[in-house]
């Protein structure tokens, strides 16, 4: 992640071993393995900003929100 990038948003997953990051210009929402300290996926479909994520409650599923008016749910089970 670059320093520079504005933070828009972000979640911890349920047993705090991932993190989901989202910016405010950019549309991609950022998947990082926090002990390893690594990204280790992106999820690219929105057209707008991500104002809005969230885990559910078993950590198998990301949703995102986006200023594009629009809900996505990432499988997070194939990482």
């Amino acid at each position: 992640m670059n320093v520079d990038d504005d933070i828009r948003c972000l979640a911890f997953s349920p047993d705090g071993k991932l993190l989901a990051l989202g910016g405010c210009e950019n549309p991609v929402v950022r998947l990082y393995d926090v002990p390893a300290g690594k990204e280790v996926r992106r999820f690219e479909g929105h057209v707008g900003k991500v104002t809005a994520l969230a885990f559910s409650p078993d950590g198998r599923r990301l949703a995102s929100g986006s200023a594009d008016t629009t809900v996505l749910i990432w499988d997070l089970a194939g990482k």
